[in-house]
């Protein structure tokens, strides 16, 4: 959702991620992990100017109180269990940051933080699965972490509009 939240306000493309992390950061804060690890997804996704776009970004939030950068938790026995059940080597690093005791939510599009299985399935299915909240690893990550996962359509639920919106 980052990604698409850079795309969206550095090149005027689209309004629904920049909706949703402006929501979001109303009613709370980001979190990344000290080690640079999830970051360096942005990094790598979003190369050149849009990287650096990034980096000013971040600083900007972190300036700003909007953003803390904490150590992993005790991530062992979860990372075990994802790698397990299907979870890409690639996103160990959210559930890594997931364990720390600040971090309550995971905001996320990517289907495989819901059901793995269905990341060849049709976008019918892969939509079904991130709405209705009921995929294996969902339920594995929130189970072990004590997290909530969400994507774009639970924003409402999560984090509800404020009256002065």
């Amino acid at each position: 959702m980052i990604v698409r939240f850079q795309r969206e306000r550095v090149l005027q493309d689209g309004v629904e991620a920049t909706q949703c992390l402006n929501r979001i950061l109303d009613h709370s804060y980001l979190a990344l992990d000290i080690g640079e690890h999830c970051v360096t997804e942005y990094y790598e996704t979003l190369p050149g100017p849009l990287s650096e776009e990034v980096k000013s970004w971040l600083t900007l939030l972190l300036n700003n109180g909007k953003l803390r950068l904490l150590p992993f938790g005790n991530y062992q026995n979860i990372i075990r269990q994802c790698r397990q059940a299907g979870l890409p080597n690639k996103d160990h690093r959210w559930v890594k940051l997931c364990t720390h005791g600040c971090v309550t939510h995971l905001f996320t599009d990517d289907i495989d933080f819901y059901d793995p299985t269905v990341k060849n399935g049709s976008a019918n299915q892969k939509h079904r699965a991130k709405i209705r909240r009921r995929g294996a690893m969902l339920r594995l990550i929130e189970r072990e972490a004590n997290i909530t996962i969400f994507c774009p359509e639970h924003l409402d639920d999560i984090f509800p509009v404020q009256e002065d919106e």
